[in-house]
């Protein structure tokens, strides 16, 4: 894929205003009071996780980079849980520019306006974004969740806590070094990367995330 057609994700991820989850089950409810110790903390966050199978960005704006040139425009974002990440670009209702499809393996890039298209390896993530990203990576960014490069089965030990008024930050590092911030209602309020082998960071913020059956 040349430059004309590099697709900014991470700008996609700052720029969400809407999501609803599909879910096998309803989250449990959220706890409020006294903030419990970390141990405590990180069992309940991990408790309170819904069983996500799909889900629905509907109203997003993202930018995309042609060249030297930038240029915003709306779009959805669909997931289906450990398969596909669909991301579309559409300004207009039924006119869409590109559509890319990325699943564990590979990465389909739709050029709407050239009748063109582009298949290659997940390793183009990190072509378009700087970070070294992966399919899980990705996935875990969209879906508000915490996680490490290293291994889908979280424990408190592999992270730090650091109290602050309203709930906890956890930070932790591999081949990144990051930062999630967990209000007292187990809300994840921000996730924070910064590449340790490149000049590259991102930051997510996340606003109203709805769980949906």
């Amino acid at each position: 894929m040349t430059s004309k057609y590099h697709i900014i994700f991470f700008s996609v991820l700052l720029s969400i205003t809407l999501w609803g989850c599909g879910t096998k089950k309803k989250a449990p409810k959220k706890p409020t009071g006294k903030l419990p110790a970390p141990k405590e903390f990180f069992k309940n966050y991990m408790a309170n996780q819904p069983d996500v199978e799909t889900v629905d960005m509907s109203k997003v704006s993202m930018n995309i980079r042609a060249g030297d040139k930038s240029f915003s425009t709306k779009g959805f974002i669909r997931i289906i849980q450990d398969s596909v990440i669909v991301i579309s670009a559409q300004p207009f209702a039924g006119i869409e520019l590109f559509r890319a499809y990325i699943t564990p393996d590979e990465v389909t890039v739709l050029d709407r306006t050239k009748s063109q298209y582009y298949k290659g390896s997940t390793a183009l993530m990190k072509e378009m974004t700087g970070l070294d990203f992966n399919f899980a990576i990705l996935q875990a960014l969209f879906c508000n969740a915490i996680f490490t490069t290293e291994t889908e089965c979280l424990d408190k030990d592999m992270f730090s806590f650091h109290k602050y008024e309203n709930g906890y930050e956890l930070s932790t590092s591999d081949i990144f070094d990051m930062s999630f911030i967990i209000n007292r209602k187990l809300h994840l309020e921000k996730t924070a990367l910064t590449d340790k082998m490149s000049p590259y960071s991102l930051a997510c913020d996340y606003t109203d995330f709805t769980v949906t059956d």
